[in-house]
C-alpha cells in the first residue's frame, strides 16, 4: 500500500460530492488495514487541532485513519460512505463517531440483545424507551434496516426497523467506538477537544496490563457465594500474570465491607490502576455498588424496617400518591405500629437517610470529583453507556481529569452473570477494545472512547497484530491451542468453529472431555450449543455436574431450552441437591419448560429419599409450586390467549410470556393459533414473535414447518408475513448468545 493511493482515493472519493459539504483527510502512514475517524462539522470546527493530534497518535501506533467530516443528517448517510469507502478500498478495521453523530434507534431486534424485553407496541412507553440505541447498525454490514422516523425532541436519533429478510444474528463486519461529549454548547467542545489532546498524549507511553480491579456489586449474583468463587477462577485463568507477585488483581465484592464506595473511589485513582471491571446494577447515572448492612439483632432488624418504610412513603410522595393510604397499606398488612412511622418528614432524618443511600452508589457527581486513573473501564451494568443521554455514567469518567482513554458499556439493561469476561483476557495481548467489543457481538454493548486503544503486551509482539486482524492461519490456531495460554487458546476454539462449524464437533467434545480449564470448556459447550446437535444434547448429562458453577448453570438452562422429558429426572435431582442456589433456580425453571406435571412424580421420589429429620418447607414446596405452573399454563395463559371472548390487549399480553417462559408443551397450541386466519392479525403476529424465541428447542422443526405452511395461506397480511420470515430466520440463524438465559 502506497501513500499515493491514499491520494488518489481521497481525490476520487471527494469527487462524489461537493468539497464544501463534505472533507476527506486520508492517512498520512501505509498499513495493511486502516481506520476511519466520523466526525460532525461543527465539532470539527472547534476541535481540529486535538482530532488532528489524536489521528496522528492511532497513526504513530501503525493504523492509518482517514477522517470524514460532514453535516450528517442520518445514519444512512454515514454508513453509506463507510461502506463506499470501503468497497473502494477493502481492509477497513474500526471506525469511531466523535462529536454529534447520528443515532440509530433500532426497533425489531429484541432478540440481539441479552435482556431488553419492553413492549415495543405499547402506548404507555415511547419510541425512546422502547428502542435500543445501536451502532451495529454502522459495524455489521449484513443487518438490514427500514427507516422509521426521527426523534421530533431529540434530532439525533432516528428509528429504524430490523428488516424481516435481513439475517437476525449479529456478527460484526469491523468495530465501532464513540466518543460524545456531555452537556451543551462551547462547553460541550472543549471537554471533546480536552479529551482528544489527552488520549492523543497517552497513546504516546505504553500500558502495560499488571494492575487490575474487579467489583461485584450487590445483587449481581444473586448473593450467591458460588457463583462469586467461580468468576474470580475465570479471572485467574485469564489473567495469570494479575494473579503474580509480577502484578496485582484486587478482587471485591460488595459484602467485604460497609464503606466499598470510598474503597472504590480511593482505587479508581490509582496511578497503576490498568483496568476496572463492574458487575453490578446501574443506570445511566449511578452505579449500585452496595445494599442496606445486614440486621444482626432485634433492634437492627427494627430499624431497618423503619428506612424501609420511610423510603416507600417518600416514594410515594415523589410519585404524587397517597402517602396515607400506602402507611394504612403496610400497617394493615404486616401489622406494622403507627408509632414505627413517627418522624418521617423530620428534616434531620430525611437528611441523615440521604446521606446513607447516597454513600452507597456512585453518582455522576461522585466521578466529577475524582480522578480516575484506569485506562479502560468495562461496566457490566445496565444503562450506564446510553449515549443518548447528557450526561451518561461512561461519558463522566471520559471526559473528566482523570487518565481513562475507552470504556465499554451497555445503552440498555444488559443480562447480569452471563460470563461477562469471555475474551477479557486477550487484552493482556494487546487487543484493541474495539475487537474484544467486536467479539462480544451484542446489540447493547459499545465502546465509548478511543476503540483504538489496547494494552501493550509484554512479549508477542506479533500476536498483537493476529488477534487485531483476526486472519489467523491454522497452523498457528493449531499451535495456540496445543499451548498453555488460555485466552489464546479460547480465541483459537472461537476461530476453528467459526471457520469449520459441524466439521469442528468432534474436536469441541474432545476439548470439553480433556480440559481443565473452565472458560475452555465453557467455550467448547458454547460453540456445541450453537450446533445444537444430538452429541451436544448427550454432553450435557455430564456437564450438569460440571465442577464449574457457571458451567453446571448454563447446562441447567439449556437443558430446559431443549425442553427434551429424559432430562426432567436429572434437572429435579439438581434441583435438591446442588450446592449452588443459582443452579437450583435454574434447574427448576427449566423443569417449568419441559413439563412441571409430569415432574411431579421424581420430585415426591427424591423427597421421599431425604431422611425425616431433614425435610423442611424449603424440599416440599416445590410439589405446590410446579402444580400452580401447570395450573397457570394449561388453565391460564393457553385459554387466555385462545378465547375469543377476552380483550385483545390481554391475549396479546399472555402471548408474550413465552418469549421468557419458554414452555414445550404449549408450542401445539400456540401454532394452531399461529395458523389460523380467521384469528385477530396482531395475535397471529404476536404468537409468531413468541415462537422464534423457541430456537433450541426439540420442536423447533415443527415451528419451523408451521412457518412454511403460513407464508402458503392467501391474503397474508404483511405484518404477520414479515413475521413469520423473521421467525424462520431466527430459529435456523439460532440464538444470538446461545450461553444468555
Amino acid at each position: 500500500m502506497k501513500k499515493t493511493y491514499f491520494v488518489l482515493l481521497f481525490i476520487i472519493f471527494t469527487n462524489f460530492v461537493p468539497l464544501h459539504s463534505r472533507q476527506i483527510f486520508p492517512p498520512d502512514v501505509n498499513g495493511d488495514s486502516y481506520f476511519i475517524i466520523v466526525i460532525d462539522e461543527q465539532s470539527y470546527q472547534f476541535t481540529r487541532q486535538a482530532l488532528i493530534a489524536y489521528k496522528q497518535s492511532i497513526e504513530k501506533q501503525g493504523l492509518p485513519t482517514y477522517i470524514l467530516i460532514d453535516h450528517w443528517q442520518s445514519p444512512d448517510e454515514v454508513k453509506s460512505q463507510i461502506l463506499r469507502l470501503n468497497a473502494s478500498h477493502p481492509g477497513l478495521e474500526g471506525v469511531v463517531f466523535v462529536g454529534d453523530i447520528p443515532i440509530a434507534m433500532l426497533r425489531d431486534a429484541q432478540h440481539l440483545t441479552s435482556a431488553f424485553k419492553i413492549d415495543q407496541d405499547s402506548k404507555r412507553f415511547s419510541w425512546q424507551k422502547t428502542s435500543v440505541p445501536s451502532d451495529r447498525f454502522y459495524d455489521d454490514f449484513d443487518l438490514k434496516f427500514t427507516y422509521l422516523k426521527q426523534d421530533t425532541a431529540n434530532t439525533l436519533l432516528h428509528y429504524y426497523s430490523l428488516n424481516a429478510e435481513s439475517p437476525q444474528k449479529i456478527e460484526c463486519d469491523i468495530y465501532s467506538g464513540r466518543i460524545k461529549p456531555p452537556g451543551d454548547g462551547p462547553q460541550k467542545y472543549e471537554r471533546l477537544k480536552e479529551y482528544l489532546f489527552r488520549i492523543a498524549r497517552q497513546k504516546n507511553d505504553s500500558y502495560h496490563l499488571n494492575t487490575a480491579m474487579v467489583y461485584t456489586g450487590h445483587g449481581y449474583h444473586s448473593e450467591s457465594l458460588n457463583a462469586w468463587a467461580g468468576s474470580v477462577l475465570r479471572y485467574r485463568e485469564q489473567f495469570p500474570l494479575l494473579f503474580s507477585t509480577k502484578g496485582r488483581m484486587l478482587v471485591l465484592n460488595h459484602a467485604m465491607r460497609t464503606d466499598m464506595k470510598a474503597v472504590i473511589l480511593k482505587e479508581l485513582q490509582n496511578e497503576a490502576l490498568g483496568m476496572a471491571v463492574f458487575h453490578a446494577h446501574g443506570a445511566d447515572d449511578t452505579q449500585y455498588l452496595i445494599g442496606l448492612e445486614a440486621a444482626n439483632s432485634i433492634s437492627q432488624n427494627v430499624e431497618s424496617i423503619k428506612l424501609f418504610l420511610r423510603s416507600k412513603l417518600r416514594q410515594a410522595k415523589r410519585r404524587k400518591k397517597s402517602v396515607e393510604a400506602v402507611q394504612l397499606d403496610y400497617m394493615q398488612r404486616f401489622n406494622i405500629p403507627i408509632e414505627w412511622f413517627a418522624d418521617i418528614w423530620n428534616d434531620s432524618l430525611q437528611t441523615a437517610d440521604s446521606i446513607l443511600y447516597a454513600n452507597q452508589d456512585i453518582y455522576i457527581t461522585d466521578i466529577k470529583r475524582i480522578k480516575p486513573r484506569a485506562k479502560f473501564i468495562y461496566f457490566d451494568e445496565c444503562f450506564n453507556g446510553a449515549y443518548i443521554h447528557s450526561p451518561y455514567l461512561a461519558g463522566a469518567y471520559l471526559f473528566n481529569d482523570g487518565q481513562v482513554i475507552a470504556t465499554a458499556a451497555n445503552s440498555v439493561n444488559v443480562r447480569q452473570d452471563i460470563w461477562a469476561s469471555e475474551y477479557l483476557g486477550l487484552l493482556g495481548h494487546g487487543l484493541r477494545i474495539g475487537n474484544w467489543v467486536k467479539l462480544r457481538n451484542s446489540l447493547e454493548l459499545h465502546v465509548l472512547g478511543d476503540p483504538t486503544f489496547y494494552f501493550r503486551p509484554t512479549a508477542q509482539s506479533a500476536v498483537k497484530d493476529m488477534i487485531n486482524r483476526q486472519t489467523i492461519p491454522d497452523s498457528i490456531l493449531k499451535v495456540w491451542l496445543n499451548g498453555t495460554d488460555i485466552p489464546l487458546q479460547t480465541l483459537a476454539v472461537s476461530l476453528l468453529f467459526k471457520k469449520y462449524q459441524r466439521n469442528y464437533e468432534d474436536e469441541l467434545i474432545a476439548l470439553y472431555e480433556k480440559q481443565t480449564s473452565f472458560n475452555l470448556r465453557l467455550e467448547a459447550l458454547k460453540c456445541l450449543a450453537q450446533l445444537h446437535s444430538k452429541n451436544f444434547e448427550k454432553l450435557l448429562l455430564k456437564s450438569i455436574h460440571d465442577p464449574s458453577e457457571f458451567i453446571r448453570r448454563v447446562s441447567a438452562f439449556w437443558m430446559g431450552d431443549i425442553g427434551r422429558k429424559a432430562y426432567l429426572p436429572i434437572l429435579v435431582d439438581a434441583y435438591f441437591w446442588d450446592s449452588s442456589s443459582r443452579v437450583r433456580f435454574n434447574a427448576k425453571n427449566s423443569i417449568d419448560k419441559i413439563g412441571a406435571r409430569e415432574a411431579i412424580p421424581f420430585a415426591k421420589n427424591q423427597i421421599a429419599a431425604i431422611p425425616k429429620n431433614f425435610i423442611n418447607k424449603k424440599n416440599t414446596h416445590i410439589i405446590a409450586s410446579l402444580e400452580r405452573t401447570d395450573k397457570w399454563l394449561n388453565e391460564e395463559l393457553l385459554p387466555q390467549i385462545a378465547n375469543r371472548h377476552e380483550p385483545l390487549k390481554k391475549r396479546l399480553d399472555a402471548a408474550r410470556t413465552f418469549r421468557n417462559y419458554r414452555f414445550h408443551n404449549a408450542v401445539p397450541h400456540l401454532i394452531r393459533i399461529a395458523l389460523n386466519p380467521d384469528e385477530d392479525s396482531k395475535l397471529r403476529r404476536r404468537v409468531f414473535e413468541a415462537l422464534g424465541w423457541f430456537a433450541l428447542s426439540y420442536k423447533k422443526e415443527e415451528i419451523i414447518s408451521a412457518c412454511d405452511n403460513a407464508l402458503k395461506q392467501n391474503s397474508l397480511p404483511i405484518t404477520v408475513k414479515n413475521e413469520i420470515i423473521r421467525t424462520k430466520a431466527r430459529l435456523l440463524a439460532g440464538a444470538n448468545n446461545p450461553i444468555l438465559p
